[in-house]
Order: C-alpha cells, then structure tokens, then sequence
C-alpha cells in the first residue's frame, strides 16, 4: 500500500478530513442525580406517584430515567426504563414499613447518574376502609 493513500484512510477514520468520529473521546461523565424527590398518594391510598426534577447539568443531557422500588423490605437489583418522564407510578405497597424509592438519570452515552433515594413510612389502610 503506498504512503499516500495508508495517510488518506488513517485521516478518514479519524475524522480529519470528513468528520467522522472515529477517534473522538467518548462521553464517559455522568449526568448529575435527579433532585427534590417526592410523592403523592393517588387512586384511594392504592397508587404513589413518584415525582423528582432533574439534575442541575441535566437541562439537555438526561436521556431518560431508571427507578427502582424497595416493596415489602428489600431494594429491587433491577431497573426498570420509564423514558424522559419525571414522574412514576407504582402501586403502594400492602403492608406498614419503611420503603425506597430511586431514580437515576441516563444521558445519550449511557452514562449513569449515582442514584437519589427517597425512603418514607408507609401506613397501608386496610382494603375495606
């Protein structure tokens, strides 16, 4: 191969003369938490709607959000997807407890954000009442 054309194809991939992004640095920062996390009791004391705001760098960056419940005592392992909303909905739990709520943000480089948690007392109502 000659000189010329190895120097064309190594400018090519590495973006220097068409644009790729072959040799561009990754995005590996993470967006900031999600913040002021909260709820409301909805549907007759049978649903909580979470709610939180993004983080301060988020305005752009957060590509959707992560949540993860910690129902009848122990902190679920998986996450579940819920889009860009910022808000979710989850049905309450059925026993008295203390109980964990957690959101993450994702950014388009699938960066995550460290978790913000909201743990609360929960006094279920009998279905009856």
């Amino acid at each position: 191969m000659n000189t010329s054309l190895l120097l064309v194809v190594l400018a090519l991939l590495c973006g220097l003369i068409t644009g790729s992004a072959a040799c561009a640095k990754k995005d590996t920062t993470p967006p900031a938490a999600p913040t002021n996390l909260g709820y409301e009791i909805a549907n007759g004391n049978m649903t909580l709607v979470f709610s939180w705001e993004p983080g301060a760098d988020e305005s752009p960056d957060a590509e959707f959000y992560l949540v993860r419940t910690s129902w009848e005592g122990a902190i679920s392992e998986y996450w579940n997807y819920i889009g860009p909303s910022t808000s979710f909905w989850a049905d309450a739990p059925r026993t008295s407890g203390t109980y964990t709520f957690q959101v993450k943000a994702v950014d388009k480089a699938y960066n995550e954000s460290e978790p913000a948690s909201l743990e609360f007392q929960w006094n279920a109502k009998p279905l009856n009442s």
